[in-house]
Formats: C-alpha cells, sequence, structure tokens
C-alpha cells in the first residue's frame, strides 16, 4: 500500500473511487490487497500508518541533519565540480570503556591558545616523543606533560561534544582511567589525517 502512496487521503480516493469506477483490479501483495476480493477492513489503517511513517521518519532525518550540522559536519552535496574531503576530522576515541568523539580542526589550535597560552603542535610533538621514550607499566612522564596531554584531549572532545563539561578537571571526573597511552596515538592519528596532503616525490634528472 505504501507504494502506491503515502498520503492515506489519496490511496483511499483511488482505492475506494478511482480504481472501481474504472474496473481497474489492485493488488498489494505485501499486504495482502486484492480488491477482487472484497472490502479489505485493514487498508485504511494501513494508510494512515504509512502516511504517520513518513512523518516520523521526515523528522528523524532533519533532527539527525540539524545534529551534524551544529557539530560542524557538512550535511549538503558540495558544488557541481567539487569532491566532499574523503579524510574525517572527526573521530570517536575509546577511553575507559566509553566512546568520545575528537574533533580536529582549523579552529582547535587557536582555542587551544587562547584558553592555555600554549601551541597545541608543539605540545603534541613533544607529548610523542615522551611516550615513545618512556615505557607504558614504568611511566616517567613529568607532571607538565600529563596536564598538557589532557588539556588538548579536552579541547578536542569540547570541540566535537558541546555537552562535554565546561573544565577538564570536571572531565576527568567521568572516568576511572585516562591513559595516555592509550588515547594520544589515537588523537595523533586523527591529527594526521587533518594535517596529511599527498604530493609526488619529484623527479631526478639522471646523472
Amino acid at each position: 500500500m505504501s507504494r502506491l502512496g503515502r498520503d492515506y487521503l489519496q490511496v483511499e480516493y483511488y482505492t475506494d473511487g478511482y480504481f472501481p469506477d474504472r474496473n481497474i483490479r489492485f493488488v498489494a501483495v505485501d499486504d495482502c490487497v486484492d480488491s477482487d476480493d472484497g472490502e479489505n477492513e485493514l487498508a485504511p489503517f494501513r494508510n494512515v500508518m504509512n502516511e504517520m511513517y513518513a512523518r516520523d521518519i521526515s523528522r528523524k532525518v532533519r533532527s539527525s541533519h540539524r545534529l551534524l550540522g551544529n557539530a560542524g559536519e557538512p550535511v549538503s552535496q558540495p558544488p557541481y565540480g567539487y569532491l566532499k574531503n574523503p579524510r574525517t576530522i572527526c573521530k570517536t576515541i575509546e577511553i575507559d570503556g566509553k566512546p568520545v568523539k575528537s574533533r580536529a580542526s582549523a579552529a582547535i589550535p587557536r582555542i587551544y591558545r587562547i584558553k592555555f597560552q600554549r601551541d597545541i603542535y608543539k605540545g603534541l610533538r613533544s607529548l610523542e616523543k615522551s611516550v615513545k621514550a618512556n615505557d607504558k607499566d614504568n611511566s616517567g612522564l613529568d607532571l607538565l606533560s600529563l596536564e598538557m596531554f589532557e588539556n588538548i584531549a579536552y579541547v578536542m572532545a569540547k570541540h566535537a561534544d558541546p555537552e562535554v563539561p565546561d573544565t577538564p578537571e570536571d572531565r576527568l571526573d567521568g572516568f576511572n582511567t585516562f591513559s595516555i597511552y592509550q588515547i594520544l596515538p589515537q588523537i595523533i592519528d586523527l591529527w594526521g589525517l587533518n594535517v596529511q596532503t599527498e604530493s609526488e616525490p619529484k623527479k631526478t634528472s639522471p646523472d
């Protein structure tokens, strides 16, 4: 029945008036409706449910697009001749068994610099070297490095989800563990996807 139409008044017009007046047989296999069998008492209810289903799906799609738009994700097709960036700048990271969204964008270095008076790129490079130079089971990371890591992770999560608490301290209260060795590689990978460029090696002339 839904293939005939979603407006139950229009569907009823065809099934109860237009088709019988012109001796047209109407069959809806999935709904077990055949006009040759006479009037189907459930058909009007199916028509109403089909229209309600379409309205519900429409509301859900609009809500989904609105959430994506508020998060900075593109929700429309690019202009003719352009392609969407195939690399995502938003990633779900698992922290203490919980899925946490993190975002890398051009705005984050500025936000981080204003809030913490530090350069996020220098901080990430420093943290990456420190993590590689230390053992997971016997960490020798200093408190400044750990604080830097927590602040970077906080800014990226806050930018991806406005519902994140307003301070790093309040955010950390929601986790039992917050391991730099598990989270930092994922954050660095996310930034790598964001700043990665494609280039061809330069051809060198033979000697």
